[in-house]
């Protein structure tokens, strides 16, 4: 995934942002076809659906907001920002998913959120307003990964990323569709790379999150 957003403000100097995740999702997509078309059976029957069409809305929120803060601050404050997620995961996961968390991991997901807090600033009269658009996306990264934590309970990892690509597809292709720009070969390039990272990595993360806690895994970003 750190290998995505860096890739994803390289091609943000030539496209916008809506169109890249568009072409990104279209090429992981298809080049995780293989792979769908192998599990097509539970994909076929999906148990948890409306549990997948809401992780993907939130999913869309969240790489929007991430994304579009990478393209304007830089890209070591947006991560920074990002790990804020930690803490939100963390309390929802102790709300809803009934996981045990200690006075160890909230210490730690404290401190780590003391940290967003001195690099957003909120209290030296010049906010960053994409500092807050990356803080918002945390929120919403929160609830998608928290909802991939029920809906994994219910369907498998290709089922899960499979209906969260069509709904990414489907919420961004208007808007990619109205700021279409001509895409170079060598943006082209990094975007078939970016796709393969990011397939790469979303096939792993989900499958941690069907088989261990989130609030056990979600630290790891730090």
């Amino acid at each position: 995934f750190t290998a995505t957003g860096v890739m994803m403000r390289y091609a943000a100097h030539t496209l916008p942002l809506l169109q890249i995740l568009f072409l990104r999702q279209l090429i992981a997509l298809a080049m995780m076809a293989p792979l769908f078309w192998r599990h097509r059976n539970q994909i076929l029957h999906p148990e948890g659906f409306r549990l997948h069409a809401l992780r993907g809305c939130a999913a869309v929120v969240s790489m929007i907001c991430g994304n579009a803060a990478t393209i304007y601050i830089p890209f070591a404050d947006v991560t920074a920002i990002q790990m804020s997620e930690v803490l939100f995961i963390t309390a929802l996961a102790a709300m809803f998913l009934g996981e045990k968390v200690g006075w160890r991991r909230w210490s730690a997901t404290a401190v780590g959120f003391i940290g967003v807090i001195v690099m957003i600033r909120p209290f030296s009269g010049s906010v960053e307003v994409f500092a807050l658009v990356a803080l918002f996306g945390s929120v919403f990264g929160a609830i998608s990964v928290v909802t991939l934590r029920f809906g994994s309970r219910l369907d498998t990892a290709e089922t899960v990323i499979f209906f969260q690509s069509l709904i990414v597809l489907a919420c961004t292709a208007p808007f990619a569709y109205w700021v279409w720009t001509p895409v170079t070969l060598d943006v082209i390039a990094v975007i078939t790379l970016m796709s393969v990272s990011f397939a790469v990595g979303n096939l792993f993360f989900t499958n941690a999150f069907r088989l261990g806690n989130a609030s056990s895994i979600v630290p790891l970003q730090y």
